[in-house]
């Protein structure tokens, strides 16, 4: 195995010791369980043609056990996973997003940095430690031998909660709605044949 064990450890704040999926020794190592999956990531990136796959990265607080009655001293912080080229069917299941760790609510209120902490500590697993997904990883051949790739970060998939602590925002409450806006607050004078904003804002 070219990555070392598929789960691995880490130091967060302190002394605290996280356990998580490392993701090149993850992908490396589905390639040699499954030829299917081997079969569809060297499909893709036959089509990518030499550029770099995309990455969405996933996190959301959860309370596991009976949604009903919920018991919040279960909650805990999940991150996963996955890459936007992958099918969409594939997108669609829980299959398709690959585990990075969990840590109970609990323990994280009690690290220095909190969630944007741990935030900065999954993108620093994910693209920047030694073997990482920007930098390249190996997977296999269906026929065999190894295939390089790379696969950089897209974007943050996460809910209003989740967006506002990851980037340290005011959240809804907050008058600078999104953390690019230059119209907010500086005061943009909008076209008189267009006055209202939409989503596709030209002043990020």
């Amino acid at each position: 195995k070219p990555y070392g064990t598929v789960a691995q450890r880490c130091k967060l704040a302190g002394d605290y010791i996280l356990e998580y999926v490392h993701p090149c020794a993850y992908l490396y190592y589905l390639t040699t369980i499954s030829e299917d999956f081997a079969q569809m990531i060297n499909e893709i990136l036959d089509k990518q043609n030499a550029k770099p796959l995309n990455v969405i990265v996933y996190g959301d607080e959860m309370t596991p056990g009976n949604p009903l009655r919920p018991d919040t001293g279960r909650e805990a912080w999940q991150w996963s996973f996955s890459i936007v080229e992958f099918p969409n069917h594939v997108l669609h299941s829980h299959a398709g997003w690959i585990h990075v760790t969990t840590l109970r609510t609990s323990v994280l209120g009690g690290l220095t940095g909190g969630v944007p902490m741990l935030a900065k500590k999954i993108m620093h697993l994910l693209f920047l430690q030694d073997d990482n997904l920007a930098a390249g990883f190996y997977v296999k051949r269906p026929g065999g031998g190894m295939r390089p790739c790379r696969a950089n970060f897209k974007r943050f998939l996460a809910d209003e909660k989740g967006l506002k602590e990851f980037y340290c925002l005011k959240g809804a409450s907050g008058f600078k709605i999104c953390p690019s806006c230059l119209n907010v607050t500086s005061r943009v004078k909008l076209p008189d044949d267009n006055p209202a904003l939409g989503v596709d804002c030209p002043y990020r």
